[in-house]
């Protein structure tokens, strides 16, 4: 059986030490935590078919009477055939780990990876998944989620991809957004990400999207000391009833506004409510009154980022929408009343167009590709070809399987098909 040892007197032990993963057993299982919200079980049996084991901490693994690289290798093949029950520890949702050697490509989907729409900004999405439930909310992430699986993004893959993007940039600088389909601050490994982002040449902004209940002083801190220039922060109310209403479950909003006080001395801050007629239109003031109560002690911009909700067909609709011409005739009295800019983008910020990204294939191509993984339905595939992740709705081939897809989409880069 595995043992937890304090000490090893042992000789001939081959040590297995991991920064990603931790261990823990559970019975007659080996729990492996990965990235802390994430995780999958391996049958002791299964490690005992290696050898005697003994686990010496929560990171580091030892195997009697074999050697370094053959425990290794056999270790990595038990992690290999099992990583495919990976888990959210959130919702106990099945989850996919997207790495250098899983074949799936960082661009072609809307929610994972990377996407360019041909402008100087490119959004990172390193995960799905939200801790939240906003009842707006264009992707359907969150409590109530419809979605059935998750996704999370190997850190250096991402950094490696988006490197070989920028080269294929015809602008002097990137702005980067990390905007997931969910909360990225649930990322475990998100200011070592913002790190390697922000080292590449190109990068000139880095803006995190947050709903801010996970963030705190110390996270804040350890973003910004990596290279975090700017936190975009969904902040929808300023009052405890209509923040909860928004965000479809409790929100923390007095701590929430607590740490924008932090963030204002940290880093640029972005107040970004979506104004939703019948919700929240009456804290819209409140709202534009506590920006500009931020900015008097601030040691760095304070902007509003004013969003009209629209609705989405994958979204969450619970309101009508409003057309632009009624939105901006809403807010122009509180522009002229605040002497404060609420529809315009301040230069620096503002997208520009750039070459557009070759496509591989275009809409009605027939392509031979891969399936790789399940999409964020079980009815749904991923397949990749030619360096791209393809989205097959309604799709019952097998992971690994070569199919014939005809492509039902193909904007910016973001590839739909239909099997043949």
């Amino acid at each position: 059986m595995g043992e937890i040892l304090q000490q090893i007197n042992k000789k001939n032990l081959a040590k297995l030490k991991f920064h990603d993963l931790a261990f823990a057993i559970e019975g007659n299982e080996l729990k492996v935590n990965l990235l802390r919200s994430f995780y999958f079980k391996i049958p002791l049996a299964a490690l005992e078919s290696i050898g005697r084991f003994y686990l010496i901490n929560e990171s580091e693994l030892s195997f009697e009477n074999i050697s370094q690289q053959k425990a290794s290798l056999l270790f990595n093949q038990l992690l290999a055939n099992y990583i495919p029950n990976l888990k959210n520890r959130l919702f106990d949702k099945q989850a996919v780990y997207v790495h250098k050697k899983s074949g799936i490509p960082l661009i072609g989907t809307a929610f994972i990876g990377m996407t360019d729409r041909n402008t100087t900004c490119i959004e990172i999405k390193p995960i799905t998944g939200c801790n939240i439930n906003c009842i707006f909310c264009s992707v359907d992430e969150g409590i109530d989620s419809r979605k059935q699986i998750d996704f999370i993004v190997e850190k250096d893959y991402l950094i490696e991809e988006f490197k070989k993007l920028t080269d294929k940039k015809n602008s002097e600088f990137i702005d980067i957004y990390i905007n997931s389909h969910g909360e990225p601050t649930t990322y475990a490994q998100l200011p070592e990400l913002i790190a390697g982002l922000k080292a590449i040449k190109k990068v000139r902004s880095i803006s995190l999207i947050t709903n801010g209940t996970l963030l705190s002083k110390s996270k804040i801190d350890e973003l910004t000391a990596a290279g975090l220039t700017r936190i975009n922060l969904s902040l929808n109310a300023v009052s405890q009833e209509a923040a909860n209403k928004a965000a479809g479950t409790a929100y923390n909003v007095e701590y929430v506004k607590k740490l924008a006080h932090y963030i204002v001395q940290k880093c640029e801050l972005v107040i970004a409510p979506v104004y939703l007629p019948g919700v929240n239109e009456h804290e819209i003031e409140e709202i534009i009154k506590f920006a500009k109560f931020l900015q008097e002690k601030a040691k760095f911009r304070v902007i509003l980022g004013i969003q009209n909700f629209l609705p989405y067909s994958a979204g969450r609709n619970p309101i009508s929408s409003i057309l632009m011409e009624e939105f901006r005739k809403r807010l122009e009295p509180l522009e002229k009343k605040y002497n404060i800019s609420l529809l315009s983008v301040p230069e620096d910020m503002q997208f520009h167009k750039t070459v557009p990204l070759p496509k591989p294939f275009k809409k009605n191509d027939k392509v031979k590709a891969k399936i790789v993984s399940y999409g964020r339905f079980f009815s749904d595939r991923l397949a990749a070809a030619k360096d791209r992740a393809i989205l097959v709705p309604n799709c019952k081939a097998k992971v690994g399987e070569i199919v014939n897809i005809k492509i039902t989409v193909d904007k910016h880069n973001i590839f739909y098909g239909r099997m043949l």
